[in-house]
């Protein structure tokens, strides 16, 4: 982390701090930190604090998130890095934070279960079903697709936003008077091709609309984002252009939503806000991700979905833009529809959501209140794993600790774990258990043909809970069994040490131990 932070930056009151991890460049846009903007509103609305975190971001974008009261912290990990959840889950810790947002296509599945283990609600934010299986407390994906069909894997703690009901608003679109209080004349035309427009989309758009809307008396609309490297370029050829005027980086959009009676834009997520606005609009996809929205959007008739930016042809977006403006059935049409699909309410909703989530940790593995004495030790069970015990087993499988641990220090993949499990519980020779302390799982064992492994859950290392269940798991064997512990892992040596194994060979920085039939552990 770059920036350090203190006890001033801690919440002390109302519903408390929210974090926000998101991230904004030239190359990504600036989509992910402005939607999560509307979050951050909200929840101040509702008496909170935000601070944002982020890996990248463009300055006017910090700006304007220290105009809206939100603090920001910087961290120098790779963006969706477990190095990136540690900083996330640190600056969680010190802030008192009372709940997280994550919105970025970089946040895996390593991502999610890393920062699931927080104790606080968090809200990942996915536009296509990014990770197979969620374990936050919610997921919101705000398009019109959006279907549960998408997340059939995710946790079921896990609770699904669907659908523009929770389509993110900031303050500014709220402010304004909706569509129905203006009169429309057909002739003005807003060009706005989101915050970066990499490739200057824009610039094609008003070469091949300027000399049509000379001839019908248009006005034109340009908004250029704070990141779009093309602005001094974009300004000196509208210049010479009395009816096109440039606007960049504008803190309110709203206003130029409300004016246009028609919007050439990119498939992006300020959709949701013309539809706010009721604004009919020809769409030019930018991006691989914006495909789902465009043609979405197209099927509900509120807007002309002309494709991919790479196949632009000029005379296609010119007949268009004629066709459109002269349409007056499909422009009512088209704005009644958009305005139908988005009250403004999203954000408050999901801040509703958050400040309402009961805290339900997933790893439930140790409880921060229990303190594991030697007379809470003694009350350890041992029971057989179940189907219900998945997820447990697959976080505490995935844990970075436990893989550095392991032969095969690869993620495991949700599907294959699940596979994995129902092959493995089918096998009644096999042996798979869960310790339990007072109803609270601890650990497991496993014993597979005469190999025995084990694990312990994350927040009960430590503890003697390892030595407690192998040995108790081990002493009533009657076959021999063999358990195999990293040169550096001291405490499964140990473990094994105790349950009555012997050292019989080493082979690179792997050491094999036996346990003969009937042997006394070194506890007995």
């Amino acid at each position: 982390m770059t920036d350090t932070l203190n006890n001033s930056t801690r919440s002390q009151a109302g519903i408390g701090r929210l974090l926000i991890r998101a991230d904004a460049s030239v190359s990504m846009g600036s989509g992910h930190v402005m939607r999560c903007l509307a979050i951050a509103q909200a929840w101040q609305d509702a008496g909170g604090e935000v601070t944002f975190v982020c890996a990248e971001v463009i300055a006017t974008l910090a700006d304007r998130l220290a105009g809206e009261g939100c603090e920001l912290i910087s961290i120098e990990a790779p963006a969706g890095s477990l190095s990136d959840a540690n900083s996330v889950i640190e600056i969680a810790t010190i802030t008192s934070a009372t709940a997280l947002v994550f919105d970025g296509y970089r946040f895996g599945q390593e991502y999610d279960q890393r920062i699931a283990l927080l104790r606080v609600p968090t809200l990942a934010i996915d536009d296509y079903g990014n990770v197979p299986h969620y374990l936050a407390s919610f997921v919101l994906n705000q398009n019109l697709a959006a279907s549960p069909s998408l997340y059939e894997h995710c946790s079921a703690r896990t609770e699904l936003l669907l659908g523009t009901k929770y389509a993110l608003l900031r303050r500014e679109f709220l402010r304004q008077n909706n569509w129905k209080t203006r009169e429309y004349g057909n002739t003005q035309v807003l060009v706005t091709l989101g915050g970066s427009d990499a490739d200057n989309i824009t610039e094609k758009v008003l070469r091949a609309i300027i000399p049509t809307a000379n001839s019908r008396n248009l006005k034109i609309r340009v908004v250029l984002g704070g990141l779009n490297p093309h602005v001094k370029a974009i300004a000196k050829f509208a210049k010479n252009h009395t009816f096109v005027d440039v606007h960049v980086n504008v803190s309110d959009m709203s206003e130029h939503y409300h004016w246009a009676d028609l919007a050439i834009t990119a498939g992006g997520r300020s959709n949701w806000e013309m539809c706010y606005f009721g604004l009919p609009r020809i769409l030019i996809v930018t991006a691989d991700n914006q495909r789902g929205i465009a043609e979405q959007l197209a099927d509900y008739e509120i807007a002309q979905n002309l494709g991919s930016a790479k196949d632009f042809i000029a005379n296609e977006l010119v007949q268009t833009v004629c066709n459109q403006l002269s349409d007056h059935t499909w422009m009512d049409h088209a704005r009644k529809i958009a305005a139908s699909l988005v009250d403004g309410q999203g954000a408050r909703r999901v801040v509703t959501k958050l400040i309402n989530k009961p805290f339900n940790a997933f790893d439930r593995s140790f409880d921060d209140k229990l303190v594991i004495t030697k007379e809470k030790l003694d009350r350890l069970v041992l029971r057989n794993a179940t189907l219900d015990d998945a997820e447990i087993l697959w976080i505490w499988r995935n844990d970075v600790v436990t893989r550095k641990a392991s032969r095969n220090s690869d993620s495991v993949p949700w599907h294959d774990h699940i596979r994995w499990l129902n092959k493995y519980l089918a096998r009644p020779e096999q042996v798979l258990l869960v310790a339990e302390i007072k109803g609270v799982p601890v650990g497991t064992v496993r014993i597979d043909n005469g190999d025995v492994s084990w694990t312990v859950a994350p927040r009960a290392r430590g503890c003697g809970v390892g030595r407690k269940m192998v040995t108790e798991v081990v002493r009533t064997a009657n076959v021999p069994l063999k358990a195999v512990a990293h040169s550096s892992n001291i405490g499964s040596q140990a473990i094994a040490m105790a349950a009555g194994f012997r050292q019989h060979s080493q082979e690179g920085e792997w050491l094999t131990f036996f346990r003969p039939v009937n042997c006394e552990s070194a506890t007995q």
